[in-house]
């Protein structure tokens, strides 16, 4: 998965896909008027929307998410903006939150090990 974050501070126009849509690359996922200009957000590359997390009227500051895709490209699933290459996004660290509160049972993985999706990292009592 990956999330796109905005480049700069406005307010969003317009809301250009939904949660399960389909999108190419560059094509438009929301139009955020800054400084009384329309600056469309596109998305970096193919891929499908998980989650939008803007609605039309809201104010966004520079790096709050937009909208969280899953790429085609698989490098590319992690927590990025536009403009990062596949190379680039390996070598990224990417912080994993909690999906819920508990007590750390048992830690699956080590430093510097590859983890493919859906592989276990912690388990939670």
């Amino acid at each position: 998965m990956a999330v796109v974050r905005a480049e700069m501070a406005g307010k969003v126009l317009e809301v250009c896909v939904a949660e399960g849509d389909a999108v190419g690359e560059d094509q438009d996922l929301v139009i955020i008027e800054s400084m009384k200009m329309q600056i469309p957000v596109g998305s970096p590359e193919e891929g499908t929307v998980k989650k939008v997390f803007v609605t039309p009227e809201q104010f966004l500051n520079e790096g709050d998410p937009i909208v969280e895709l899953a790429w085609v490209s698989r490098a590319r699933n992690a927590d990025v903006g536009p403009g990062v290459s596949p190379r680039d996004a390996q070598k990224m660290q990417i912080p994993v939150g909690s999906p819920e509160e508990g007590t750390v049972k048992k830690v699956f993985v080590t430093p510097e090990q590859f983890l493919n999706e859906g592989d276990p990292i912690v388990e939670l009592a």
